[in-house]
């Protein structure tokens, strides 16, 4: 296509840069709906695999799926006990917000794991009570 001054500012081989972005636009998009049909298969493996785990380790196993790599950088399963996962997270800010996750994060976690959590507790680093090593003096 083309005017009577020149090429058309529109032709692709004068915006070569635009063409890749395009493309690569186009590859991501494929590969995004072939991973929503690998999706309900990839969770079946998960969930199996989390079934499979210890008793009682499945939910801190676990938890870096269930949050996302960026809250699982700064957070760090503990412990799981009695229906409760215990959550070491750096600050009340982060407390506090992931309070307001709870929800979601249960429902989450409990399409995957073969004993039920009741409760989330987010506990600020330093906090958590660390048991120390006693010496035996005999």
């Amino acid at each position: 296509m083309s005017t009577a001054d020149g090429p058309c500012v529109f032709e692709r081989w004068q915006y070569p840069h635009l063409r890749s972005r395009v493309l690569e636009s186009k590859f991501q998009l494929l590969m995004l709906r072939s991973l929503e049909h690998a999706g309900p298969a990839l969770e079946k493996i998960v969930a199996g695999g989390l079934r499979r785990v210890q008793s009682g380790q499945g939910p801190i196993v676990a938890w870096p799926l269930v949050c996302g790599t960026a809250v699982a950088q700064r957070t760090r399963a503990l412990d799981f006990a009695d229906g409760v996962l215990q959550v070491e997270v750096p600050d009340t800010g982060w407390r506090n917000e992931l309070r307001t996750l709870a929800s979601p994060y249960l429902a989450v976690m409990n399409r995957y794991v073969s004993v039920p959590v009741r409760r989330i507790e987010f506990v600020v680093s330093g906090s958590v009570q660390k048991a120390i090593p006693t010496q035996d003096k005999t």
